[in-house]
């Protein structure tokens, strides 16, 4: 292991949202095993058969539901209207260069700094979407430079980096682009 991964696994454990807490359902899958998905089902339930409600879901009255979609809508339109001011780095706390360069790195290492950061990110509300096939070292590459993409941090959704065009000239995942088979495929049908 690279003397300074456990460093930076605490800076990354340190980066995470103000206030996050891994407890809430959304977020709870990062830590889930096989063995406790049925803990984080979303059940009905009863108690002395009054059905209950997990709080998440839960509003005092129907102006709280209209006050959160309110809220909701005006985020959205400042996500598709306005630049993003600020990158993920400045939001988070860590820049590109806190990160070791993958040739420095084993196969492992990097999995172990996916998995951290890929949770510090959820704490902001982002998630990443990368082909399966993608070697890890670009995963890992691609993953770190995103604290240098701005962005905008969301209360009532996700943002998702996925960095895909639709079109697979120029991508980032070059071979391992999952829109690659289409277009072989729509070439397949032309000729």
């Amino acid at each position: 292991m690279h003397p300074y991964i456990t460093h930076l696994l605490e800076d990354i454990e340190n980066a995470k949202r103000p206030g996050y807490s891994e407890n809430q359902p959304l977020y709870s899958h990062y830590e889930a095993e096989e063995s406790d998905e049925a803990a984080l089902e979303i059940k009905d339930e009863e108690v002395d058969g009054e059905e209950i409600i997990p709080s998440f879901l839960s509003f005092d009255d129907d102006d709280d539901i209209d006050d959160d979609m309110a809220e909701h809508f005006a985020e959205v339109e400042r996500f598709v209207s306005e630049d993003p001011p600020k990158s993920f780095g400045d939001f988070c706390g860590l820049q590109v260069s806190d990160f070791p360069p993958s040739e420095q790195l084993t196969d492992d290492d990097m999995q172990i700094i996916i998995k951290a950061f890929e949770k510090m990110s959820f704490s902001w509300n982002i998630t990443f979407s990368f082909p399966e096939t993608l070697p890890t070292h670009l995963h890992y590459k691609i993953m770190v430079n995103t604290l240098s993409e701005k962005t905008m941090i969301t209360e009532h959704g996700f943002v998702t980096f996925d960095y895909c065009s639709g079109n697979p000239d120029g991508c980032e995942f070059g071979e391992y682009c999952n829109c690659l088979q289409y277009w072989q495929e729509d070439d397949l049908e032309k000729s």
